[in-house]
């Protein structure tokens, strides 16, 4: 299967429907690690319009819709995730879109939060991205994104594919750009970025960093304290929180 952009990779043959065994499978690390520090740098979204990016199958605005926000948009590429998501989930204030971050059509002044989870590291200008943002998020509006840490994208198309990762050999590690993710079966073109340039990135586009989270395992939210202790040995996620200077 030859590599792709990350907008055309989960519509590929058999690759969605590998991409949900894997979200629901005990201990996902999706659920277990990073959903949790999600929800927590949220807080509480009630009336808010909030914005989606790369929404999947739909978990997170059935999660926001749940905790009162005013309106909710989901935008993904990909056709399977959004046809998933509107299956799932139906009410006036919420629309589903088949767009990328590229391709959607932004309105200024519009929302009060931003959400992208496991989405910018399939984005090569990101730095394009991040002004829409800013322009789009209303007065001290809130951009909340997850990424895949940067000592593993470091390192993408340099390990075996398939095996469960004990420990990492990071190199190349500011050598930024993309790299060949063989995942699912199929490659993926992924782009690697350091803490520092995501970080520069925010406050030079005009945005306060409130928060940096690592992605590091709590013990309550694994089922097996075997699966627990592996997830500590390495950082998968690295999440930011910041908010829309005035």
């Amino acid at each position: 299967m030859h590599k792709v952009k990350g907008q055309d990779f989960y519509d590929q043959a058999g690759i969605y429907e590998q991409y949900i065994q894997h979200r629901g499978k005990p201990d996902n690390p999706n659920a277990v690690i990073e959903g949790p520090i999600i929800e927590e740098l949220i807080g509480d979204p009630a009336g808010m319009d909030s914005l989606d990016l790369g929404c999947g199958f739909g978990d997170m605005g059935r999660y926001l819709l749940d905790q009162g926000v005013k309106s909710y948009i989901g935008i993904d590429p990909s056709e399977k995730m959004i046809d998933a998501a509107r299956k799932r989930i139906s009410a006036e204030r919420v629309i589903f879109e088949t767009a990328s971050v590229e391709s959607f059509d932004w309105t200024m002044n519009s929302y009060d939060l931003v959400m992208a989870r496991l989405v910018f590291h399939y984005v090569e200008d990101l730095d394009a991205i991040i002004k829409k943002i800013h322009q789009a998020l209303k007065t001290k509006g809130v951009l909340i994104f997850s990424v895949e840490h940067p000592v593993m994208t470091a390192m993408m198309g340099k390990q075996d594919a398939g095996s469960k990762k004990e420990g990492w050999k990071v190199a190349q590690y500011f050598e930024t750009g993309p790299r060949d993710h063989q995942w699912m079966g199929g490659t993926v073109i992924k782009y690697h970025r350091t803490i520092a340039t995501y970080f520069q990135l925010l406050t030079t586009m005009g945005f306060t960093v409130t928060h940096l989270r690592e992605g590091e395992p709590e013990a309550i939210h694994f089922q097996e304290r075997s699966e627990y202790e592996r997830r500590k040995n390495l950082p998968r996620y690295l999440i930011f929180r910041a908010v829309l200077d005035e």
